[in-house]
């Protein structure tokens, strides 16, 4: 009987569904404001409201069963700090868009509020921020994707590889493919000589070192649970291989020293415990820079936060730039934030180099250039996911790149110059894949 009940009620709410055309559109006030922002020499701000809405228990509400109230007016809050937010303007009528002359050569933290005299109400926006600095035009790459096959065993892999005019060691790279099995393989793989040496079945992840010569390899070990990595060194002259005796787990991130002479590396094991290490070539010990326990029984019961290594770039002889990670419980929420170091590898000491802030923006793929004097990373922080960079010495941040695109993704590449970079948009829609490079000031 309880199920024909329930029946009979869902059949009825359809029912009253199809005639939800026919309800009077009830005035509600919003729950909120989704504020987003284009930066540039003028800056476009652009805010929908939503929520707030009710039409009666017989209907599901959506759009056509209310019209949310129109404020008496907006008022436009700017600052150069979430927590120091002042009125900059007042503006009044239905809009929802704004393009504002902003001081230029500056980064704005701004909130809109919708004020209701009548209901002495306000509704508040999320905090986005925006530079007002003049967008530096992007250069489209023009790339080609050239397909490499190897046979071992029988088997034939293919690679397609994202050929760039600035990729360094253009002419050679460590390849990973797909047999007719949806298996990987890698290879090294000298373009210019179809020179082949076959490596291992697995995916791996590579990075030259500075002299062009080496290559350090993480070849990927499928446990099924957690990933587990195993660490080589590649000589692309010689063509020798020689294992690292890395007894750990997940490896996140690897750098080579400016004389090509050394390496570190950080891991992370199932306890989500975080360990740097250093190795020299042609030397077998491996030496524990840094380490970090977390108590993750704490961690989930909200008395501790869990600290990670990440994104490891080795700046000069004695310096290594460090993204930190801080992840932590809130009340019911599972909060992070990305902070960024300098290791002196002489004393041993961690150093705060550079401050993102406090905040609920989802930020990634931080990655300093050579000199450690600037930091790249894309961010939801305008409302779109854009390129920022952070400028460590003049210890500001402004906005690499402009487009608005819902359905793209965006990514860091590499860095060319300590000026000049590589960044990339594919589309999730048409899976397009566009490089460009852009030179800063």
């Amino acid at each position: 009987m309880r199920y024909y009940v329930l029946g009979l009620l869902y059949i009825l709410l359809l029912s009253c569904r199809d005639k939800g055309t026919q309800i009077s559109p009830v005035k509600v006030y919003p729950s909120g404001i989704a504020l987003k922002g284009i930066s540039g020499t003028s800056v476009n701000l652009s805010w929908q409201v939503y929520g707030g809405y009710y039409c009666g228990w017989e209907c599901f509400p959506d759009e056509n069963d209310y019209k949310h109230i129109v404020p008496d007016y907006y008022e436009v809050y700017t600052g150069t700090s979430k927590r120091n937010l002042s009125r900059y303007k007042v503006i009044s009528g239905k809009i929802n868009n704004l393009n504002e002359i902003l001081p230029q050569n500056q980064s704005f933290y701004i909130q809109i509020k919708a004020i209701y005299s009548a209901g002495a109400k306000e509704v508040v926006s999320n905090i986005i921020m925006v530079s007002s600095d003049k967008i530096p035009q992007s250069q489209h790459l023009e790339t080609q994707y050239k397909g490499f096959t190897i046979d071992n065993q029988g088997e034939k892999f293919v690679s397609f590889w994202v050929i760039r005019p600035t990729v360094l060691n253009d002419s050679k790279a460590i390849l990973v493919g797909e047999n007719n099995k949806n298996e990987y393989g890698t290879w090294f793989q000298d373009k210019t000589n179809n020179k082949q040496v076959w490596l291992w079945k697995n995916i791996t992840s590579a990075a030259w070192s500075p002299d062009k010569r080496k290559i350090i390899l993480s070849k990927l070990i499928d446990k099924k649970i957690e990933s587990v990595n195993e660490l080589y060194i590649f000589d692309s002259e010689s063509f020798q291989l020689e294992p690292i005796p890395f007894k750990g787990k997940n490896v996140i991130s690897f750098s080579w020293s400016p004389d090509s002479k050394s390496l570190v590396f950080c891991s992370s094991d199932s306890l989500s415990n975080y360990k740097i290490y250093k190795k020299e070539v042609g030397v077998t010990d491996i030496v524990t820079l840094l380490e970090i326990n977390n108590n993750t029984v704490a961690f989930h019961a909200g008395t501790q936060a869990i600290e990670g290594f990440y994104s490891l770039k080795w700046k000069d002889t004695d310096e290594i730039i460090v993204q930190k990670s801080l992840t932590y419980i809130k009340g019911n929420q599972v909060l992070g934030e990305h902070q960024i170091y300098s290791f002196n590898l002489n004393n041993k000491t961690l150093v705060r180099a550079s401050v993102f802030e406090d905040n609920d923006w989802t930020e990634w793929s931080l990655a300093s250039n050579d000199s450690g004097s600037k930091i790249a990373f894309v961010s939801r922080r305008s409302g779109y996911v854009a390129l920022w960079i952070k400028d460590v010495l003049k210890n500001r941040m402004y906005q690499l790149s402009n487009q608005v695109c819902l359905s793209c993704n965006l990514t860091f590449n590499e860095w060319i110059t300590n000026n000049e970079l590589v960044y990339s948009t594919s589309n999730n829609n048409s899976e397009e894949l566009t490089f460009y490079k852009v030179k800063l000031d």
